[in-house]
C-alpha cells in the first residue's frame, strides 16, 4: 500500500527493469489524428479537417509532434479563452515569425501577411479551436475566426487543422462553408484502452494487472496525463527496476487516483 511502500533507494538489490522506447508513443488515437492530416497534405490545393476529443485523449501532443516532424512545413498554435477574435489569432500566428502586432491594421491587410508568411502547401495547426467561438464586437458575429482563417487558407493556399475539445464538433455546425470543406474529421469521445496498452507497453509494462489499473486511471479526470504520471511515480517506487503491480497500486494511491467507496 501506499502508506508503507516508499521509493526504493539505491541500496537495495532491485529486478531489472524492461527497456522502455521513450519519446512520443504513436497511440491508435494519433494514428487516427495522423492519418487525417496526412489525407489533407496528399490533396492538390488547400484541405481542412478537425479533431474533436475529451481532454487528455492525446490530441495536442499528437499534433505538436506532426509539427515537430514536418519542420518548417507546419505551423502550431494555441488559442487562449477570450483570444479567439481575427485579430488576435492573427498576433498568435505572426509570433511563430517573430512579427510585430498587427492589430491597428484591416483585417484583409492582416490575413494576406499571415498567407505569405504561412505559404503555399504548408500546414496551420490551431490547438484548442473551441475558443475561437466568441463573438466578434466589430461584426457582431460568433465565431469570425473560423470563416476568416478559412479564407487566409483558400487565398494563400494552405491547409488548416482545427483542434479542440468535444464542443468543437457541435461548433462546426454553425459554419456551413466549413463543414463542407472537412475531410475525415476525428471525433474521440474517451481514452482508447488500445492507447493505454500502447503507452504501457512502450513503457516496458506488459502485465494485465497493470494495464487494467492504469486503464482505471485514465478513465478520471486528466486521461493519458494520469497513465503518465502513475508510470513514472510507479518508477521512482520501483528505484529504477522492474516496475510491477504493486508499484502501480501503491502511485495511483499516491496520486489520489483511487476509486474511494466504490466511487471514482
Amino acid at each position: 500500500m501506499a502508506e508503507v511502500l516508499k521509493f526504493a533507494t539505491p541500496e537495495a538489490e532491485l529486478p531489472k527493469a524492461l527497456p522502455r522506447s521513450g519519446g512520443f508513443v504513436m497511440t491508435h488515437t494519433a494514428a487516427e489524428i495522423q492519418r487525417s492530416v496526412d489525407l489533407i497534405r496528399s490533396i492538390d490545393g488547400p484541405a481542412m479537417t478537425m479533431i474533436s476529443g475529451a481532454p487528455g485523449v492525446g490530441k495536442s501532443a499528437t499534433l505538436r509532434e506532426i509539427t515537430r516532424k514536418l519542420g518548417d512545413e507546419a505551423v502550431y498554435v494555441t488559442i487562449a479563452k477570450g483570444e479567439g477574435n481575427p485579430s488576435n489569432v492573427a498576433t498568435a500566428i505572426l509570433s511563430q515569425w517573430h512579427e510585430g502586432d498587427m492589430r491597428g491594421h484591416d483585417l484583409t491587410t492582416i490575413r494576406q501577411a499571415i498567407g505569405r508568411l504561412i505559404g503555399r502547401g504548408r500546414v496551420l495547426m490551431v490547438d484548442e479551436a473551441q475558443f475561437l467561438f466568441q463573438r466578434h464586437k466589430a461584426s457582431c458575429t460568433k465565431g469570425a475566426a473560423f470563416d476568416w482563417l478559412r479564407v487566409a487558407s483558400e487565398e494563400s493556399g494552405f491547409d488548416l487543422v482545427f483542434c479542440g475539445d468535444l464542443t468543437l464538433a457541435e461548433v462546426m455546425t454553425n459554419f456551413a462553408q466549413l463543414q463542407s470543406r472537412m475531410r475525415r474529421p476525428v471525433t474521440i469521445k474517451e481514452v482508447d484502452r488500445a492507447d493505454v496498452e500502447a503507452l504501457a507497453v512502450a513503457n516496458g509494462l506488459q502485465e494485465r494487472e497493470i494495464v487494467t489499473a492504469l486503464a482505471a486511471a485514465a478513465k478520471l479526470k486528466g486521461g493519458l496525463r494520469n497513465v503518465e504520471n502513475v508510470i513514472r511515480n510507479a518508477e521512482l517506487f520501483a528505484g529504477g527496476g522492474a516496475v510491477t503491480g504493486q508499484h502501480v497500486k501503491a502511485a495511483i494511491i499516491d496520486l489520489k487516483l483511487a476509486a474511494q467507496d466504490g466511487r471514482k
